[in-house]
């Protein structure tokens, strides 16, 4: 199926019940990212700096907003509602399972603590597999609509990105403990992902605008899916800005 198809339409509009929807889900991803960094580090709202607002913050929009999409997916496909998958449908997707394998492994690390260890090689465990889970599903995800969605060239080539930038950070898991240091370096490994996420959000932009333009028939969830893509990788534009 074609991204310009007509079916676009299809989608539901926007809607008050869709806000209050949206709203909700976002209230619970803050208060359980608020509760989970209280039950780590105590006095969280007393604790928290520029870095630690921005980082919780752009986690619990994105799960709020992932979960919002999958669930209005979920609901339409149950009430026989059919509409094309376009490019941000996609992202929403991604980012929405990103950030829920996100939760998922800080909360078990908060259920499982030991503040007896100085250092507990289960805590590293549980992060270096919510990464594998992360990337190999978003890796899979992006993969499963590239093989049955004929989206345009410059999205491919965004996907083409996005599918780099998830394998690049699956080799420096290394989860087959590889001895990948002696074949290519970790460091450039490291710079080619970062330049990949800036190489995103420009294009990412310029496809915006170039698709307002051209009066592309988008439906209002794929911006919702462009603007979180690009809320998602500010922290690294930002970073290779120097700020």
């Amino acid at each position: 199926m074609s991204e310009s198809t007509k079916l676009t339409s299809g989608t539901p509009p926007f809607s008050l019940a869709t806000l209050f929807l949206w709203v909700t889900f976002l209230s619970i991803s803050l208060g359980l990212w608020v509760a989970l960094r209280n039950i780590m580090v105590g006095n969280a709202a007393g604790n928290l700096d520029w870095h630690w607002i921005q980082y919780y913050g752009i986690n619990a929009i994105g799960l709020g907003t992932g979960v919002t999409a999958i669930a209005l997916m979920g609901f339409w496909r149950s009430q026989g509602i059919v509409w094309s998958w376009q490019p941000g449908h996609v992202i929403l997707l991604c980012i929405g399972f990103h950030e829920l394998v996100t939760l998922v492994a800080v909360g078990v690390d908060v259920a499982t603590i030991d503040s007896s260890l100085v250092y507990d090689p289960f805590r590293s465990k549980i992060y270096e597999t919510q990464g594998l889970v992360q990337h190999v599903g978003t890796v899979l995800l992006i993969l499963t609509f590239l093989w049955h969605v004929h989206f345009s060239r410059p999205w491919r080539l965004i996907f083409g990105l996005l599918l780099f930038v998830n394998m690049s950070t699956l080799v420096m898991l290394n989860p087959f403990r590889l001895p990948m240091g002696k074949v290519i370096s970790y460091d450039l490994i490291g710079k080619s992902s970062q330049t990949a996420r800036v190489c995103v959000v420009v294009l990412v932009i310029l496809l915006a605008v170039w698709d307002l333009i051209r009066q592309e028939p988008r439906d209002w969830l794929h911006w919702v899916g462009v603007a979180l893509l690009l809320l998602h990788y500010s922290p690294w534009v930002t970073y290779s800005l120097g700020f």
